[in-house]
């Protein structure tokens, strides 16, 4: 299903990693007129397909996505559940990824990077094939699932102007913002990781870019939750 004016309808949440958007997803996910996959793989663990999903089966074995593959093959778009390929980054680009979404190791630096590649990344004549790829995946899953809203947890900053650029596509943002406090302890709970708080104060920091972009960068229509 999609809106009135034939658009679909998505939501898409940013935020650093360890925010909360797996929960989110699955809140989401439970409301009927929702559906959501969490983030668009393929994560690197995905690449053999034993991946599980939430309903228990493996990945290439899922009903759901089994359905979603058969429904954009009819739309001439073939799927690998083990493999997406809808995600920015890759894993065999990582200079790509770097360019795209890795920090430079410097604010100055990603603050320019950012107003690079935000341009470049609404035009709709950037990444077609991706841009249709998406599109499509998302139609799929709508029709599948019966629901009117996708909800997209990738969450890196750079997917929003992509997804803005996407002509189908109605966005809406949710940057959602964690306790510094909670990504110290999520940071601790890591194996051999020493400095959790200097992980929190660059996770703050990259928070505090990013709503600043949401306000001056974008007419895109957002909301910030904090948890």
């Amino acid at each position: 299903m999609s809106a009135q004016d034939g658009k679909l309808r998505v939501v898409y949440v940013a935020g650093a990693n360890h925010c909360g958007s797996t929960l989110l997803a699955i809140l989401l996910d439970a409301h009927p007129r929702m559906v959501s996959i969490g983030e668009m793989g393929p994560a690197a663990r995905w690449a053999s397909g034993a991946y599980e999903c939430s309903c228990g089966e493996p990945i290439v074995e899922c009903p759901f996505f089994l359905e979603i593959a058969r429904s954009m093959e009819s739309r001439g778009v073939v799927l690998d559940p083990a493999d997406m390929r809808l995600r920015l980054t890759s894993e065999r680009g990582r200079l790509r990824n770097r360019a795209l979404v890795y920090s430079l190791g410097s604010s100055v630096l990603d603050a320019a990077r950012e107003s690079l590649t935000d341009v470049i990344l609404r035009n709709p004549r950037a990444f077609p094939a991706l841009r249709e790829r998406t599109e499509v995946f998302i139609e799929a899953a709508l029709e599948v699932s019966g629901a009117d809203v996708f909800v997209d947890t990738t969450k890196v900053a750079a997917r929003i102007p992509f997804l803005e650029g996407c002509p189908r596509i109605d966005l809406c943002v949710v940057h959602l913002v964690r306790d510094p406090r909670a990504q110290v302890f999520s940071a601790l709970r890591r194996p051999r990781n020493k400095k959790a708080s200097e992980h929190a104060s660059s996770m703050l920091r990259r928070d505090m870019r990013f709503e600043r972009r949401l306000k001056h960068g974008t007419k895109i229509r957002s909301m910030v939750l904090r948890l």
